[in-house]
Parts: C-alpha cells; structure tokens; sequence
C-alpha cells in the first residue's frame, strides 16, 4: 500500500485545480455565469486549510533530510528542485500569460514576470517561499531534542504576530506557514517514535467534521474569508489536516481490496504533484480558452470538470513524454539534473 505522505498529495491538487480552473467564471468579462457567492465560499473553506496541507507535507521529512545529507548539500538539491523549476515556469506561464493575455480574464505585462525575483507570480510564491524556509530552518537546525519544540513554539509565535502586525513580504508569508512545516516535522517524528495503534477511523472523520463545522462557523455565520486576520484560522487548519492524516493512514492500511487499489491509483497519481503543480494554471487556462472562444460552450460545470481533468492528465502525460529515448531533455522543464557521479 501506499504511505500516508504520497496519498495525502493528490486528493487535494485535484481540488485546488478545480477551484483555480473556476477562478475566472465569476470575472463578468470571462463570459461564463457562476454562482459567484458559492465560488468565494468553497474557495475560502478550501484555502483556510489547503496551504497550510501543502507546506506540511513538504516538511515531513526535512529533520531526515537534514541528517542525512548535511546542511549545504540540502540547499544545493533544493536550487536544483525548487529554484530551477520555479524560475523556468515562471517564465514559461508568464510569457504565455503576456502573449495570450487579450483572451484571459488576466492582464500580464512582461514587467509582472521578470520581477519574479523579488515578486513571484501565481501559484509560483508556493516554490519562492517554500525554498527560503527550507534555507532558514536548514541553516538554524541543530541535532538535539529540543529543537523542534523550540522551533515549533518560536513559529506559532510568528504565526500570531503577523495576525496583528503588518510584516512585509516574504517575512509575512514565512511567519505564515513556518509552523506548519515544522509541524510536518513533528507529526513524522511522532510517527517513528509513537506507538504503531492508530486510533479507530471514525477519529479522522470526527476530527474532520469538527474542522468542517469550525470552517462552517468562521466562513458563514462570522463572515470572515481565508485571508481575514484571525487566530481562528490555525484550529480550522490544524484539526482539517490531523483529520485528513488519520483518515489516510488508515486507509493505507485497510486490507480492503477496492480501498487498496484506490490507495495505489492515488498514489501512483502523487507521484506527479510538482509536474501537476507547475503546469495546471496553464493547461486549465488554455481549456476553458479552448472551450469558450472555440467552442462556445459557457456551462460552468463543463468548464470546471473539464479544467480539473485536463490540468491533471495534460501534465502527467507532458512529464512522462520524457521517458521516450528521443524526448528525454524534457527532463530540464522540471528540475536540474545532477552530477553524474565519476
């Protein structure tokens, strides 16, 4: 079966195409009618938790990580797997937002894209700010016991300090999710070192449903959205992603046989996360471009099904076009190849 890591990825990719597929249906010159009230609060209730999913999961094995290949060797892998990938598609979607910018809801400037170096664009500050805090924690680790509590406590402080302090770009976004990141480390720490009795499954459907009803409270009876300034936002995500882990690790370990091949073909499909990452905005744009300027067909639920499918199948079959003989420097659309050893 699957680990919990590899299938927690993909569900969620899924759902962020979905919503981001459906971003420009409520712009009134995209020409394509969506309940504009019901978009905002599904994007909300999705985006109070989903970052904070994302950089969770990439902090899962850095303390492995760090121990294992040293300090400097970590930052070099990462400029070769987040830094190449990020300035290359970067540029790529940019200069396509710029050259296609009359039929998109979007207006690019070439300026917009050659300031990715201090101003990332799109989904891309995921990869900007990602890689400064795999750098800073990189550079502050230390192998003792403490440390991730100290961290920890040092990273929620920041968490609450940006809540009511305005802290200018990148800090505010690395006060926003260093905690959790670290708090990946420390679920994957609990993990090895815990016992191996999971609680029953119903554990992870009730944490859920209290994220769900929290989120629910926040979103539609206080009226907040995922970018209000409140402390409330850390239970909603907090409870959303303890649900979501225990929910998986049962399921990976379910001797059921539909469960277990389910668990396999969502496995299988997060493998491809950081290919689906970079090239979904472009392959979902360049769908409903296709559908409603071609086409002419405006019906919102065709537009959404259609932008979540092809902004998952089109980037996994671009990615794997690299295993044919003659393709294989496709490969330099996603990451830096590493020295070969002599």
């Amino acid at each position: 079966m699957p680990s919990a890591p590899t299938a927690l990825k993909y569900p969620y990719i899924c759902r962020a195409i979905n919503w981001r597929s459906a971003a420009g249906f409520s712009v009134a010159n995209a020409g394509i009618a969506l309940n504009d009230q019901l978009y905002h609060l599904t994007d909300s209730m999705i985006y109070s938790f989903h970052m904070p999913l994302f950089f969770f999961l990439s902090g899962l094995y850095f303390q492995s990580s760090v121990e294992r290949h040293g300090r400097w060797s970590l930052i070099t892998d990462k400029l070769r797997t987040i830094v190449y990938p990020y300035v290359v598609w970067s540029l790529l979607q940019g200069s396509t937002e710029v050259l296609l910018s009359r039929y998109t809801t979007a207006k690019t400037g070439w300026a917009d894209v050659l300031a990715m170096g201090w101003q990332p664009r799109a989904q891309f500050w995921f990869l900007y700010v990602l890689f400064l805090l795999f750098v800073l924690l990189t550079l502050l680790y230390r192998k003792h016991t403490r440390w991730l509590t100290v961290m920890l406590s040092l990273a929620s402080a920041g968490w609450i300090a940006q809540q009511f302090i305005q802290i200018p770009f990148p800090l505010d976004f690395i006060a926003s999710y260093a905690f959790y990141f670290l708090a990946g480390s420390a679920w994957m720490r609990w993990q090895r070192q815990g016992s191996s009795a999971l609680p029953p499954t119903f554990t992870g459907i009730g944490i859920l449903c209290i994220s769900l009803a929290l989120s629910g409270v926040y979103h539609i009876i206080w009226g907040f959205n995922y970018q209000s300034r409140s402390l409330w936002l850390m239970p909603i995500a907090l409870s959303a992603i303890t649900g979501i882990c225990l929910v998986c690790q049962r399921w990976c370990l379910s001797q059921n046989a539909w469960l277990q091949k389910a668990g396999a073909a969502i496995a299988w499909c997060g493998r491809y996360s950081m290919p689906v990452f970079l090239l979904h905005i472009l392959t979902g744009s360049g769908v409903r471009i296709f559908l409603l300027k071609v086409l002419h067909i405006s019906d919102p639920a065709i537009h959404i099904a259609a932008g979540c499918v092809a902004g998952v199948v089109i980037p996994v079959l671009i990615y794997r076009l690299q295993e044919l003989p003659v393709l294989q420097r496709l490969s330099l659309l996603f990451q830096w190849p590493r020295k070969q050893a002599n």
